[in-house]
């Protein structure tokens, strides 16, 4: 079924988070918890133990076939698709080293119809806009918020302003920047969309204006064209 399809794959993608997170990187190293069925109480829940980094990506790879078996012919971005299931498999690949496999797979998504976004700033929209990069991407509205852009516009712009760039990001960008708006020089269009400086009450500071909107209704990318 659909549902079961889509749950397929969301636990595999929570999987792969979570071994590349804190599992070891070699295949017989700790990786993490592999529960397959729900536990019956806390002191259950209490019980479950690290698999190897191995098994994780054994089940990994398990699933994302069996979710493949399962799939139609769905090309709906809010939703798991095929594309969705070879990204997913490409981005295993890739942290597995098996870097032949990662290549197919991305090949495979290239061959989809998609292509990069006219505009970076298209993917960031306050409404969610699709784009022809999406593969797969979580829809929120004002009442499912998801509130990326809130809490990193400050109040001034209806955010809180609890996250801002790094000066390491900042600095990737332009490579010249000390503090002061005036060194941040930079040609790439990420970074003129993604860094903003602005001047409450005389006092320069800088934000992360990725998503230019507090009212939550943004949408967030887990696969897009770019990556592959």
């Amino acid at each position: 079924s659909d549902i079961l399809r889509q749950s397929y794959c969301i636990r595999e993608l929570s999987f792969h988070h979570l071994v590349k997170l804190w599992g070891d990187t070699a295949a017989s190293g700790l990786g993490g918890p592999v529960v397959l069925s729900p536990p019956s109480d806390i002191s259950e829940a209490r019980q479950a133990t690290r698999a190897t980094t191995g098994e994780v990506y054994a089940q990994i790879l398990s699933d994302l076939g069996d979710a493949e078996t399962r799939i139609g012919s769905s090309t709906d971005a809010h939703r798991v698709t095929l594309m969705g299931i070879h990204a997913l498999r490409a981005r295993v690949f890739l942290y597995q080293k098996n870097y032949a496999g990662a290549e197919t797979e991305a090949e495979t998504v290239a061959g989809g119809g998609f292509s990069l976004a006219s505009a970076y700033g298209d993917l960031f929209t306050a409404e969610g806009d699709d784009t022809p990069e999406d593969i797969f991407r979580l829809h929120f509205d004002a009442v499912d918020y998801c509130w990326e852009g809130y809490y990193c516009l400050p109040y001034e712009v209806q955010g809180r302003g609890e996250i801002e760039p790094s000066l390491d990001l900042i600095q990737a960008y332009s490579p010249g920047y000390n503090g002061s708006p005036a060194t941040f020089v930079t040609a790439d269009e990420r970074g003129l969309w993604n860094i903003t400086f602005f001047d409450p009450l005389n006092g320069a500071s800088v934000y992360g204006s990725k998503w230019r909107t507090g009212i939550g209704a943004e949408d967030i990318h887990v696969f897009r064209f770019a990556e592959l």
